[in-house]
This record gives C-alpha cells, sequence and structure tokens, in this order.
C-alpha cells in the first residue's frame, strides 16, 4: 500500500512536471480547454487505476492526493499570472513615462531615431519560432550588414 501510494505521488509530480512545460503558441493555450481539479484527478486516477490496477479503496485514496494537488497547482498558476500581469503594466507604464521624458527633451529627429533604437533593443534575442534567424532590415546574420551570413551556405549563419 505503502509503494503504490509513493508511486502514484511520483507520477503525480511527473504528470504536473510536464504538465506545466510549454507546448504551443499563446494562442493554442487560449483555446486548449481548461479542466477543473475534478476532471483532472478524475482522468489521472482513471489511468493510473488501469496501470497499476487498484482497488476501489485505493483509487478513493489517490483521488483525494490528485484532488488536492491539482487545487494547489491551480491556485499557484492563477497567482503567477496575476503577478506577471502585475509586471508587464508596471513595465508598460515605466516605459510610457520614459517616452513622454524622451519627447520632451529631444527633437522630431532625434526622438525618432531613439523611438527607433528602442525598438530595435526591446527586438534583441527574440527569434521567430519557425524559420531560425532571420536579420531585419540592412542587419546581416553573422557575416555583417546586407549578408545572410558569414559562411555563405544560405542558411542564416
Amino acid at each position: 500500500m505503502k509503494r503504490i501510494t509513493i508511486l502514484a505521488v511520483a507520477a503525480a509530480l511527473v504528470t504536473g512536471t510536464v504538465s506545466a512545460q510549454d507546448f504551443g503558441s499563446q494562442e493554442q493555450r487560449q483555446r486548449r480547454q481548461q479542466f477543473t481539479p475534478e476532471q483532472i484527478a478524475e482522468r489521472r486516477v482513471e489511468n493510473l487505476g488501469k496501470t497499476l490496477e487498484l482497488s476501489d479503496e485505493q483509487k478513493e485514496a489517490v483521488y483525494k492526493i490528485y484532488l488536492d494537488n491539482a487545487a494547489e497547482q491551480q491556485k499557484e498558476m492563477e497567482e503567477m499570472r496575476k503577478a506577471m500581469q502585475e509586471q508587464r503594466e508596471k513595465r508598460e507604464a515605466r516605459m510610457k513615462a520614459l517616452d513622454e521624458q524622451m519627447q520632451k527633451i529631444l527633437d522630431a529627429s532625434q526622438y525618432k531615431k531613439w523611438s527607433k533604437q528602442q525598438q530595435a533593443q526591446q527586438n534583441r534575442g527574440r527569434f521567430p519560432m519557425q524559420g531560425g534567424f532571420q536579420p531585419q532590415g540592412d542587419e546581416g546574420g553573422f557575416g555583417g550588414p546586407g549578408e545572410g551570413g558569414g559562411f555563405g551556405n544560405g542558411m542564416g549563419f
């Protein structure tokens, strides 16, 4: 019995870790059905019941464990989403204030150039999901301005 409980908890941890990984785009994640803690627990117990041949008593005990775990995980995710949203709003407010201050100090051409630099800095490190490295504008790959890459292999690097 103790062994089965340990296996169930281990399976819950592995399942939780796998489900926490990012699969798909943000759009796909939003469309994905959100399950209640009860539904999550039922599905996991059903799967374990088949693979481990659990008795009804074991299924009930494992269900309670999974239900508590799923509820706690859901609570943590909501807290994390809320914190991320607050952080995003603070960053946007700070950037808006910076932009307004710079607009007051710089003339139109300087402000335009500064804005372009800010945009380039924000985009630095963001690579497209498909197609690998694709230089923007006159900035080339590793080969320099206007070149697709330093190795001449047509692959952009």
